[in-house]
């Protein structure tokens, strides 16, 4: 199993960069996170995880860290799934200005969000 990342977490970047491909998309929101997945899932990368994982909701982080399957042919339901999340998101909203927040809570942010990845990652 060939796993890529996509993230807007420079720890992830750090952390998993020698493990497997990672697309680092630059913009602070989860929104754009889920663009980026889902246009990989659309040129046949499967879901490995859920791309609204973690306890926080998409309006409560600017970081979202997806893992996809680069070798395994993309599943319907994980179109679904993508397409799914990109809806919610787009009803919940994105977290506003998240650039002006101090680093201490956008650093915060970023190891809540690699948690979510370090539990899971070595298990599929």
């Amino acid at each position: 199993m060939g796993k890529k990342i996509v993230t807007n977490n420079s720890l992830i970047v750090d952390a998993y960069s020698s493990e497997c491909p990672v697309v680092f998309v630059e913009e602070m929101d989860v929104l754009s996170v889920l663009q980026k997945a889902c246009t990989l899932v659309c040129d046949n990368h499967d879901l490995l995880s859920h791309p609204l994982s973690g306890s926080l909701k998409s309006n409560q982080t600017p970081f979202k860290t997806i893992v996809l399957d680069d070798e395994t042919p993309t599943r319907p339901e994980s179109i679904e799934c993508i397409m799914k999340a990109i809806r919610a998101v787009e009803d919940f909203g994105i977290v506003s200005s998240p650039q002006t927040w101090p680093s201490n809570i956008i650093h915060d942010f970023k190891l809540i969000d690699k948690s979510f990845v370090d539990g899971g990652f070595y298990r599929q």
